[in-house]
């Protein structure tokens, strides 16, 4: 078969454009948002020594173990630096490195599936997805997941091409890395199956034997963490509207996502006696049981036990680009290019969004600690409420030097320590004239310990706000002692200057 010019520039330059343009894009301001509440726990993990990390993720957050190890290890290369906006920009860069390998993988695997044009396709919408950019400015797992969980995608499609053993035995390695990162990638083996049975059906039992070994060699870790259950006890099952929620991530618009879909699912039904062994019909297919399968697993499961959170599922996502891209390969050029520019100008405004230094990530971590860190005294005392609030400290813990934990008893009941009892905070905050107290708004699942209560009750009677700062979730508030306030002729804050602050007494 002759090959066109431009197929073979796509063929020879087309692996180098998609890693750049990858890079390009998902580097491009990726220290301005602030870090939130996970990637505030990362960077605490990540800078334990070996033997508390080792501790904690026996208690708590085992899932994570194998990305807190590699960030770990990172952590030790930059020579265990203090300042946490190095070890973020670092973490963050782990992930735009992974999103854009997966790029690199996703156009291999359009090529495989439906030639050049489906490649390029695939590639651009993947980089003007929102939920591709928001994951890949990430310190978390979820970047490294959908490359891992695309890449075995990519072998098994290979190895029912060429019957060679070695592709089929990286594909379920592939899939068993996936899996150790993020238990949910292990539905990825729905779509691998759907790929086997399609291509290479005689070879089903000897990729089932070898995806069967790969899970195997992640169900410890499952059953293990099993446990620790209770991390994600604040999830509710969800709703079809969840559902079309989760779609609007892909391009910015559920609207769109389910045109996509919908339209693409119906080519192919269309023409499901004629599937070709390669083409758009073919790349429309595998991206639907890459991005169909799990999603919709996942949402049905969570009717019994919740787990269906939008970041679990960022490894559907090179599936949708797949579904997108045999779709435009469908239509004139013109009508490729437009669609292209449609879905970017449906998600432009996100992307813009994620990358806002307050809003990009949702939360304030950052602006919350530096406003502590530059008002504290030298002896100051701070509390949390609730004690999970504590991730403000832990991702920043340089900021709170100096500054004593009062309620601390220990680490690793729960990610964010235990505290001491009442009787035990009543003496500690005892002769203390400063207390901060960094709070927020109201977060689904919080609790108040009788902790939490003895703070409100001995800062209510003894101390007054003398200051606030506010960022979009946290606050951080100055309580002085009364005597203080009298000796110095300090002015109490209203009750209004505390609105967002609902736990602040």
């Amino acid at each position: 078969m002759q090959v066109t010019r431009a197929e073979a520039v796509v063929g020879r330059f087309g692996p180098t454009i998609a890693l750049t343009v990858a890079l390009a894009v998902f580097s491009w301001r990726v220290r301005s948002p602030s870090p939130w509440w996970d990637e505030a726990v990362t960077r605490y993990a990540v800078g334990l020594s070996l033997p508390d990390l080792a501790d904690m993720i026996s208690r708590v957050d085992l899932v994570h173990a194998l990305y807190y190890l590699a960030g770990h290890i990172l952590y030790l290369l930059l020579g265990r630096p203090d300042d946490s906006n190095q070890i973020y920009l670092a973490l963050r860069l782990l992930s735009v490195l992974a999103s854009s390998f997966t790029a690199l993988i996703l156009f291999r695997l359009g090529r495989n599936l439906g030639g050049p044009a489906v490649a390029v396709l695939a590639v651009a919408f993947y980089v003007i997805s929102p939920f591709a950019l928001r994951y890949a400015q990430e310190a978390r797992s979820y970047a490294l997941v959908s490359m891992f969980a695309t890449l075995a995608v990519l072998l098994l499609v290979r190895w029912t091409r060429t019957g060679e053993a070695r592709l089929l035995r990286l594909s379920s390695a592939s899939l068993a890395l996936a899996t150790l990162l993020n238990e949910i990638s292990a539905l990825t083996v729905l779509p691998l199956a759907v790929v086997c049975l399609l291509a290479r059906p005689s070879g089903f039992r000897r990729w089932l034997l070898s995806g069967g070994v790969a899970l195997a060699v992640a169900s410890p870790l499952v059953l293990f963490s099993l446990g620790q259950s209770g991390q994600v006890s604040w999830l509710y099952s969800p709703t079809p509207t969840m559902y079309a929620d989760f779609s609007r991530y892909l391009w910015g618009s559920a609207t769109a996502a389910g045109l996509v879909t919908v339209i693409a699912a119906g080519l192919v039904w269309r023409g499901r006696t004629r599937v070709a062994a390669s083409g758009p019909q073919l790349t429309m297919l595998v991206g639907l049981s890459m991005s169909l399968l799990p999603s919709a697993v996942l949402w049905v499961v969570s009717q019994v036990e919740p787990v269906f959170v939008p970041r679990y599922l960022v490894f559907v996502l090179p599936g949708a680009c797949l579904v997108a891209a045999g779709l435009a390969a469908c239509l004139p050029r013109a009508g490729a290019v437009i669609m292209v520019a449609a879905l970017f100008l449906t998600g432009f405004s996100l992307q813009d969004a994620y990358r806002q230094p307050v809003t990009g990530h949702g939360e304030d971590i950052r602006g919350a600690a530096e406003a502590l860190g530059a008002q504290a005294r030298a002896g100051d005392a701070v509390v949390f409420l609730p004690r999970d609030r504590r991730v403000v400290s832990m991702g920043y813990p340089e900021r709170f030097d100096g500054v004593a934990d009062v309620a601390l008893a220990g680490r690793y009941d729960s990610i964010y320590g235990s505290e001491v009892g009442p009787d035990v905070l009543t003496q500690r905050l005892a002769g203390r004239s400063r207390v901060w107290v960094v709070s927020g708004k109201q977060r689904l699942g919080d609790t108040l310990t009788a902790t939490d209560e003895k703070k409100q009750e001995i800062l209510g009677r003894g101390y007054a706000p003398v200051s606030v700062f506010n960022t979009r979730t946290y606050s951080a508030v100055l309580y002085v002692s009364d005597e203080e306030i009298a000796a110095q002729g300090l002015t109490a804050l209203g009750d209004e200057k505390l609105d967002q602050c609902p736990y602040c007494p």
